[in-house]
């Protein structure tokens, strides 16, 4: 299970951060024009975000899991 969540963790991390990054740099460019700037967010909110959000739950779970392990020794 613990290799499984690191599989995981890993590819929705790497989908979800890269593609959140350029989302916001479409966003935040003034030269970017007004449709796709609307395209840009809506791609963060339906896509990226919960793919980064879910990716970094998965992490954040499994150091909790390390460290339950260390201190129950």
């Amino acid at each position: 299970m613990k290799i499984l969540k690191k599989i995981l963790a890993l590819l929705f991390l790497s989908f979800g951060l890269p593609f959140s990054f350029y989302a916001l740099w479409e966003i935040t460019n003034p030269a970017t024009p007004t449709e796709d700037r609307e395209g840009a967010v809506a791609a963060l909110l339906i896509l990226t975000l919960p793919f980064t959000a879910i990716g970094g739950w998965l992490a954040w779970d499994m150091a909790q899991e390390q460290r339950r392990c260390l201190i129950q020794v």
